[in-house]
């Protein structure tokens, strides 16, 4: 059998859990499931932690059991709710409970008498680390605010050496008039993280708890700059940060005399 070059690493099933069709992660660690997709369903306590490999720790809400289903396999998936990771994670408990073979060269897995073909990669769009709004937010018109935020990963980390990374984000539009400034987020935070935007706009802007303000990229830390510490978010509460400058007359006129129908770039 010759593997199409595609197919390198291929570590994604299509299945329906619950009532959200979705690729799922086979994963070596625990069992984990999005809060994004058990709205409804009945969440139980649990004491159970989680933690990446880098030593971050991830937030768990409790434990969920939902129908899960591929092709003729019919199942049931018990696993922690967390609102830090953005995909289902089919853990080795999973596998050894419903007997999977997974056969690597081939890039499918064996459940019962049937195989399944893996994807290399999720459906969803290709972000590493997302910025999410923890609250509904009020942005004034003419202001800077920090937005209370969290971080959602798509996959946890696999390696200490993670611990070392930054991430942050390119400046850039949120919707038209509303900016995000560019932010720097170290490696192993993932909540209470203010992060900044600027509305241009003659009119304040009204955004929903769970929007997707940014997508992080890593980046390389060059130097730090003396004196300034770790901005901290002490609320959920937006915060408008004024300016120690006046603005001249002229720039607030030119501003103003610019139509909103004019695209950002």
């Amino acid at each position: 059998m010759t593997q199409q070059r595609g197919t390198y690493g291929a570590a994604y099933l299509r299945a329906k859990v619950g009532k959200h069709t979705c690729d799922c992660l086979l994963d070596t660690g625990s069992v984990l499931i999005p809060a994004s997709i058990v709205k409804g369903e009945d969440i139980r306590d649990t004491t159970q932690t989680v933690s990446a490999a880098n030593g971050t720790d991830i937030a768990i809400l409790g434990e969920v059991s939902l129908p899960l289903s591929v092709g003729k396999f019919s199942g049931t998936i018990s696993g922690l709710v967390s609102e830090d990771v953005g995909e289902v994670m089919l853990g080795i408990g999973w596998m050894e409970d419903n007997a999977v073979t997974w056969e690597f060269d081939s890039s499918r897995v064996k459940i019962g008498q049937r195989y399944y073909a893996l994807k290399r990669g999720s459906n969803i769009r290709s972000w590493c680390r997302s910025v999410f709004l923890r609250t509904d937010v009020v942005i004034p018109p003419r202001a800077e605010v920090d937005l209370p935020t969290a971080v959602v990963m798509r996959r946890l980390p696999r390696s200490s050496s993670m611990d070392e990374v930054q991430w942050g984000t390119e400046p850039g539009p949120v919707v038209p008039g509303v900016h995000v400034c560019r932010t720097l987020i170290p490696g192993d935070r993932l909540a209470n993280i203010p992060f900044r935007v600027m509305n241009v706009r003659a009119e304040e802007v009204v955004f929903k708890a769970g929007t997707n303000v940014a997508n992080l990229q890593p980046v390389t830390v060059l130097g730090t700059i003396p004196g300034k510490g770790t901005v901290e978010a002490e609320s959920t509460q937006v915060k408008v940060v004024e300016s120690e400058r006046e603005t001249p007359q002229f720039v607030e006129e030119l501003v103003d005399s610019v139509h909103e129908s004019v695209p950002d770039s």
